[in-house]
């Protein structure tokens, strides 16, 4: 047990010391010592020191309606069905008539040290004002406040101790508020890393121009080690006398947050293993420079020109020209690739740890301030045997533990307003095929909550998403889009407004079952129109994709467009400032590939073929039925081949015709979700650079999304953001686009990630 020594205790506790527990009268706030007061905080191996600067108080709740900052003791719900089971905060201790409680808290200072790891995971307690312990303790209500507050302080139960756990009343207490850290494990594939990242190459000497592809197996992957320092609270309470159950533990971010520590989730980022950056380098530095890694290795390893293999020697002698080296070139060209890979492996790292440690702030910041990592009930033992993986939040131990006493209730379940929404459909005949689609929106909003004595400061995030699937026997595909905004630093009430927030938008579509015999024109001819590449580097491509998959019979391509915060905020000015003829221009470029009509064969084709079909379309936006056969039939009349005839029938998926009546001819449907798109990105961009409401984000993505819920739209608007925001791309960060194809190599799962060079 703890004890605590409170000078002239007696004489602070004034006039109350008399007084009943159930006095109504008192105030829950019964004693505040700031500073002078001392104690050892010291059961089984742990020591907390706190020194003469430690803070004591005490507080009495004596009635339903009295409030804990500390969220410990209040009113409970009631039980409900498991299957239904939320993470809400609800106090761990529910007041009962004929009862009182006295809660002692001890707050270190920052002379506050720790013999043992508490609420951390390979770190120590940290910081100012960094360790909170809580100790709650039932009493007659009748009994008068300080005879109980005597018999209290010279055995304070902590939470440090599972002995003093174990020998708590039935309906009491004990807590930890800390500054802590947690640590989680994280395994990405290399392919996944590079798929929205490759910009960040661009600009390397020696470069081939064009587009880099890389060639990595799809196993192939780094494991990285995310420590996240934040508030947590740890509480443990004892509800049976006995029994399985006896106990229950609640782990939480801290509800109320210390605003001394920085208001905001530090997150650090590292490779578990450092080493991991060489199983990629090969890959990368083969496809940056356009050579077999083999012939890069031979190159590296030979002593002169003459010892490279003859295979190889027109690669040397291509990279020197490329890096300029005259003469006897092999000393100066191994000195250029040793520099090149060192520039690469700084390049790589970044990378990564900058796509893990977003990613993993990203949704950690959605994990609510008031969702629980872990809440259990425990038997004896189990809490003996736990206790130490508890106060060092391992829940890897916790989770692993074989023993009987532990009923896991929930671990790392999230708390957030959040709708959603989904529809779909599915189709079978016979037992041949079955076709499924789906279509999901969502709609995200979390706030966290810093209090201090100076006030109170939020951060806000919000993440709004649609997403289409389908899949037909062996056939799928997948598109949509995800807009998340995040206020990321905490700010007073009045200052969240979504000027505030850094916002970020992501495209993408991907479709597996691509023939590489016959369709391979059609994923290049994509890369092109989603803005990967530019139209020159096409035919390049076509001979190095021709190439790499050789030997497979079909491949997966994912197109993806990533827009960082300023890339989003240009997004929003080219959409609400592009007129109809922008979009008719690019609805044509939009149009599918098609292998036996070369007017479809590229973006460029289609756009100067039928740029004054949609143009007219745009004059006409009521055509529909016969109406916009005619349409289409007048304006494809000249060009021959009966090409005004296909495109008119509408019995092909890919006819001008099918395509409008799915993107919405009826109605003036497709101009419409224009001109919602461009309504949306308007409010949107205002909403984000002048001022506005946050909870106003998904309202202007609802504008937005009919857009990017129709295969045809979305290429639609890919094509004009390519356009628009060309320039950006070749920092990788504002605007990237990336080609990834995943296909099989025999027996082995490849993947291909394709970016622009420059």
């Amino acid at each position: 047990m703890s004890k605590i020594a409170i000078p002239d205790l007696v004489e602070k506790l004034g006039g109350v010391a008399a007084k009943p527990l159930k006095d109504a009268s008192v105030q829950t706030e019964l004693l505040n010592v700031d500073k002078g007061a001392q104690t050892t905080a010291q059961s089984g191996p742990i020591k907390a020191v706190f020194g003469a600067s430690i803070a004591a108080a005490v507080h009495l709740y004596n009635g339903a309606d009295d409030k804990d900052e500390d969220g410990v003791i209040g009113n409970r719900a009631a039980a409900t069905d498991p299957d239904k089971a939320t993470t809400d905060w609800r106090p761990q201790l529910a007041f009962e008539t004929g009862s009182a409680w006295l809660k002692y808290s001890l707050t270190a200072a920052a002379t506050a040290k720790a013999s043992a790891k508490i609420g951390s995971a390979g770190g120590s307690i940290a910081g100012d004002r960094s360790l909170r312990l809580l100790y709650y303790k039932r009493h007659d209500a009748a009994r008068r406040i300080g005879e109980a507050v005597l018999s209290d302080v010279d055995e304070l139960g902590s939470v440090l101790s599972a002995s003093d756990i174990a020998a708590l009343g039935v309906g009491e207490a004990v807590a930890l508020k800390a500054r802590g850290k947690l640590t989680a494990t994280l395994s990405l594939s290399w392919s996944d890393i590079f798929s929205t990242s490759l910009q960040a190459l661009s600009g390397l000497p020696g470069a081939a121009s064009g587009a880099y592809l890389i060639e990595i197996g799809a196993s192939a992957g780094a494991t990285f080690t995310a420590t996240l320092e934040d508030d947590f609270a740890l509480c443990f309470v004892r509800e049976k006398a006995s029994g399985e159950r006896a106990f229950r533990v609640a782990v939480r971010k801290s509800e109320v947050h210390d605003t001394r520590f920085q208001a905001k989730a530090g997150v650090e980022i590292q490779f578990a293993d450092p080493a991991a950056v060489k199983t990629a380098l090969s890959s990368v530095m083969a496809g940056v420079l356009d050579a077999p890694a083999a012939a890069i290795k031979a190159i590296e390893d030979a002593t002169s020109l003459d010892k490279v293999p003859a295979k190889y020697r027109p690669v040397a002698e291509a990279l020197a020209k490329r890096f300029g080296l005259d003469g006897s070139p092999l000393q100066p060209l191994k000195k250029k690739l040793t520099e090149l890979s060192e520039e690469l492996t700084q390049r790589i790292t970044q990378i990564a740890e900058t796509k893990v440690s977003l990613g993993f702030t990203y949704e950690y910041l959605r994990l609510s301030s008031e969702a629980s990592l872990l809440e259990a009930h425990l038997s004896q033992d189990a809490l003996t045997a736990l206790h130490g993986a508890l106060l060092g939040f391992d829940f890897a131990r916790v989770l692993a533990y074989p023993g009987p006493g532990l009923a896991l209730d929930f671990f790392l379940h999230q708390k957030t307003v959040e709708r959603v929404r989904a529809w779909g459909f599915s189709l079978g005949v016979g037992t041949w095929f079955n076709l499924k689609s789906k279509q999901t929106r969502k709609d995200r909003f979390v706030s966290r909550r810093y209090v201090s004595a100076e006030g109170e400061r939020w951060t806000r995030a919000y993440l709004g998403s649609t997403q289409y699937t389908a899949s037909a026997n062996t056939w799928n595909t997948d598109y949509g889009a995800t807009l998340k905004a995040d206020l990321e630093e905490a700010r007073a009430p009045q200052l969240t407004a979504g000027s505030n927030f850094k916002c970020g938008l992501q495209l993408w579509w991907q479709e597996n079952r691509i023939r590489t015999a016959s369709e391979l024109e059609r994923v290049v001819d994509d890369a092109v129109l989603w803005g990967v590449i530019d139209t020159g580097a096409a035919p390049d491509l076509y001979d190095r994709l021709q190439t790499a998959l050789a030997k497979a019979d079909s491949c997966q391509p994912r197109l993806s467009v990533m827009l960082s915060d300023r890339g989003a905020s240009l997004a929003m000015h080219a959409l609400a400032e592009a007129d109809d003829a922008a979009w008719a221009r690019h609805a044509a470029r939009a149009l599918p590939w098609y292998a036996k009509q070369s007017a479809r064969a590229t973006a460029a084709s289609r756009e100067a073929l039928y740029a004054p079909l949609f143009d007219d379309y745009r004059r006409h936006p009521g055509s529909e039925g016969k109406a916009l056969k005619n349409l289409i039939a007048d304006n494809l009349r000249d060009y021959g081949g009966g090409l005004a005839g296909q495109e008119t029938k509408g019995e092909t998926p890919w006819t001008v015709y099918q395509v409008l009546l799915r993107a919405g001819s009826a109605e003036r449907a497709f101009w419409k979700r224009w001109e919602r798109l461009r309504i949306g990105a308007k409010r949107m961009r205002e909403l984000l650079e002048v001022r506005g409401d946050w909870q106003d984000f998904d309202d202007h993505f609802a504008l937005m999304r009919g857009a990017f819920e129709q295969t045809f739209l979305i290429r639609a608007v890919a094509s004009l953001l390519a356009e628009k925001l060309r320039d950006e791309r070749h920092d990788g960060k504002t605007y990237a686009t990336t080609l990834t194809l995943s296909y099989k190599d025999g027996q082995q799962d490849k993947t291909l990630v394709v970016g622009a060079a420059n």
